[in-house]
C-alpha cells in the first residue's frame, strides 16, 4: 500500500512540475519549413513538413528550441535562411516533448 502511495505522489509530482515527456532521439526527414514562429515565450517553433519524426511526440510536423540552448541562435537564422530561400532542412529532435507534443531540437540541417 505505501509503495502504490509512494508512486501516485511522484507521478502526481511530474505532472506538477510541467516535466516534459522523452521519445526516441534522431534525424527527422528532410521537409520545408511550413511556419517559424519566433516567441515572447523563451522558445521558437518551426513547422516543418518532415514525413517522418523518430521522437515519438504526440505532433509530428512541430518542433521547439529554447533560446538560451547553446546554438539556438544559429539553428534560428539557419531555419529562416531555408524559408527565405526554400531549402529544405531536416532538424535532430533530443527525444523530449513539451506539453503541446511539440518535438525539441539540437540541430538543423539544409539542403544545398
Amino acid at each position: 500500500m505505501a509503495v502504490k502511495r509512494k508512486m501516485m505522489i511522484v507521478a502526481l509530482g511530474f505532472m506538477l512540475t510541467g516535466t516534459n515527456a522523452w521519445g526516441a532521439a534522431g534525424w527527422t526527414s528532410y521537409g520545408r519549413v511550413v511556419e517559424l514562429n519566433p516567441t515572447t515565450f523563451g522558445r521558437f517553433l518551426v513547422k516543418i513538413d518532415a514525413s517522418s519524426n523518430p521522437s515519438g511526440c504526440r505532433n509530428k510536423q512541430w518542433f521547439y528550441r529554447n533560446y538560451t540552448g547553446t546554438g539556438a541562435d544559429h539553428m534560428f537564422r539557419a531555419l529562416l535562411g531555408a524559408v527565405t530561400n526554400g531549402k529544405n532542412v531536416r532538424v535532430y529532435v533530443t527525444g523530449g516533448c513539451d506539453v503541446d507534443g511539440y518535438s525539441e531540437i539540437s540541430s538543423a540541417s539544409i539542403v544545398p
